[in-house]
């Protein structure tokens, strides 16, 4: 599965369980280089999320950007691949009054979840 098709499939799953989100089509090309591929809301939560191919690396900006974003209590950031779909979809249909309903498997403390996976990001400013 490309990213594209990802993108098409989370986007689907947001649209059916009624999160607001944005995503910017190419980063790369605004002053947001890095930015995730998603950023999502549905009171009380927000989420950010960057969309890999299974075989896909993360650019210095996107570390940052993910490494920052997880510093603010309440955000849920993820990294999510083809064979994470059934994960993202639990994700995604949980109860918005149940914020703790978040699937087995996916860490709710994302500030050390991100910052164990990008160490040499650690608590640089990205912007």
């Amino acid at each position: 599965m490309t990213e594209s098709e990802l993108l098409k499939a989370v986007k689907e799953l947001l649209v059916l369980y009624k999160w607001h989100y944005i995503h910017i089509a190419d980063a790369r090309r605004t002053d947001s280089e890095g930015y995730p591929d998603i950023h999502a809301f549905r009171h009380p939560r927000e989420l950010y999320a960057e969309l890999k191919t299974e075989q896909g690396t993360f650019t210095d900006m996107q570390k940052c950007w993910l490494s920052e974003v997880s510093l603010d209590d309440g955000h849920e950031v993820y990294v999510w691949r083809p064979s994470d779909l059934e994960s993202i979809k639990l994700t995604l249909e949980g109860l918005p009054e149940d914020s703790q309903n978040i699937p087995s498997g996916v860490c709710p403390d994302t500030l050390l979840w991100v910052y164990f996976i990008f160490p040499a990001c650690g608590y640089t400013r990205c912007m």
